[in-house]
């Protein structure tokens, strides 16, 4: 049987006057001051698969606790989360109020029962469905009503992230892979979705499984869900990432410049930390690092999308690019960092296909 929905909530109309009115430059510094110390607690991160295209893409966004820190901080408002049983599903309705300037909000949010699958008692899963969806609701409104201050506070907590874990990375490894073991999370799996393996993770790969494992901690996604089984799921993750490379290259866009003539033979190719190919390779076949090389630089360099966006596609195509060199390790660790580099803006694309042809001619 449904539940008797609860009263509204008495509404409060226009401005009000407040006891200390509020100062939005004091607000800004509080939440960098507390974003420094909350850092990996204020955001999430989990991944959306597009089981038509075969692709993945990431999300991320501000978590509940950023949104009670942050109406706190920014004070002289009230927020209010109502809910309804609808059978099949509750429906919970959020609401912001600012009593300085009299705006306010309502944001409803449906949430699914039976989304919990945290043990076999069915009550404490049904509190654990209703605890998620108010806190989905609640996390909403103050995101919505607080836009721009939501998104200063998330980019300042990413930043504090990564700062906070460059300090310390082996620490920060070892409880990434301490959590894992308590969640019962292989290791492998975390590591096919950061690209590498655990002992090579740099401070990035590490904030970006802290997001992950937050938004499996308040209900965002699954374990699957963030870091699938190994197997097939695993293959079509390459073979997506595959076409998606094979897509950049031939989508039409103006090529790099080339640097020096191309070299003739694998011999030729092969360095000191370069190795020729293995004896079962064929002596006449192509190096296929030149083609990953003008392939790679060109992905990152498309400008129609942000950093983060060909960052996240970098880390899907890693696994395929490390299979299909498998014979060059140290080449492909150095075009991985080198393309992290021309996202970022750090590198140019041509000084960086430039460099990565130069690698493969010692």
């Amino acid at each position: 049987m449904p539940i008797v929905p609860a009263g509204a909530a008495p509404q409060v109309f226009g401005a009000q006057k407040v006891a200390i009115k509020r100062d939005e430059r004091q607000v800004l510094n509080r939440i960098r001051a507390l974003a420094a110390a909350a850092s990996g607690e204020w955001f999430y991160r989990f991944p959306v698969r597009n089981k038509k295209a075969g692709t993945v893409s990431y999300v991320e966004g501000p978590s509940i606790k950023m949104a009670n820190d942050l109406a706190r901080i920014y004070g002289n408002c009230d927020v209010d989360c109502r809910a309804i049983d609808l059978g099949s599903h509750i429906q919970f309705n959020a609401r912001f109020i600012d009593l300085e300037t009299g705006f306010s909000l309502t944001r409803p949010y449906q949430q699914r029962k039976g989304m919990s699958r945290m043990g076999s008692d069915s009550e404490r899963q049904a509190d654990i469905d209703f605890a998620i969806g108010a806190s989905k609701a609640i996390r909403n409104v103050v995101i919505n009503a607080l836009q721009t201050f939501a998104d200063y506070a998330l980019e300042e907590a990413k930043g504090a992230l990564v700062e906070k874990i460059g300090g310390n990375v082996e620490t920060y490894r070892q409880r990434i892979i301490a959590r894992a073991a308590e969640r019962q999370i292989p290791i492998a799996r975390i590591e096919a979705v950061v690209g590498r393996p655990s002992r090579e993770w740099i401070a990035t790969d590490i904030a970006r499984v802290m997001a992950m494992m937050r938004a499996i901690g308040d209900g965002m996604a699954t374990i699957d869900e963030s870091f699938p089984p190994l197997g097939r799921e695993e293959a079509k993750q390459a073979e997506a990432a595959s076409a998606e490379l094979d897509q950049f290259a031939s989508a039409g866009q103006t090529p790099l410049p080339e640097h020096g003539s191309e070299p003739h033979s694998a011999a030729e190719q092969a360095g000191a930390d370069h190795p020729t190919p293995s004896a079962s390779a064929s002596a006449t076949q192509p190096d296929l690092r030149l083609e990953a090389a003008e392939k790679l630089i060109a992905m990152v360099s498309h400008k129609d999308k942000d950093t983060q966006e060909l960052l996240e596609e970098l880390d899907v195509l890693t696994p395929m690019l490390r299979d299909r060199l498998a014979d060059y390790p140290e080449w492909v660790k150095t075009a991985l960092e080198t393309a992290a580099q021309v996202a970022n803006g750090l590198t140019k694309p041509a000084e960086a296909l430039a460099y990565l042809k130069g690698l493969i001619k010692r």
